[in-house]
């Protein structure tokens, strides 16, 4: 699979602690470059045709990206404009995507 290039691309750069967030497709693809949350306090809503790309990592390293939910998580996906969750080149794995509510 080839790794997903775009003129734009929105960092996340931090996790989310309070309030409510979305990531809008205009914005999209959003790069993950290490494991963010999203806390309990914390609402991380994600539009329909959003692209997420997590860094990968090599086999046997543990620091791959990824995104831990505490709080609540909306995916507004639909068939003909799917949210994706992918890696961000390649080669690699990325971490997870793992819900702890």
């Amino acid at each position: 699979m080839a790794a997903l290039q775009a003129e734009a691309t929105t960092e996340v750069t931090s996790s989310i602690y309070e309030g409510e967030v979305t990531w809008k497709k205009g914005e999209s693809p959003y790069h993950v470059s290490s494991t963010f949350v999203v806390y309990p306090d914390a609402k991380l809503t994600i539009e329909k045709g959003v692209t997420v790309l997590f860094d990968a990592t090599s086999a046997g390293s543990a620091n791959a990206s990824g995104m831990e939910v505490r709080g609540q998580l909306i995916v507004n996906g639909a068939q003909n404009e799917p949210v994706v969750f992918t890696r961000n080149s390649s080669d690699g794995k990325w971490g997870s995507v793992f819900v702890n509510t």
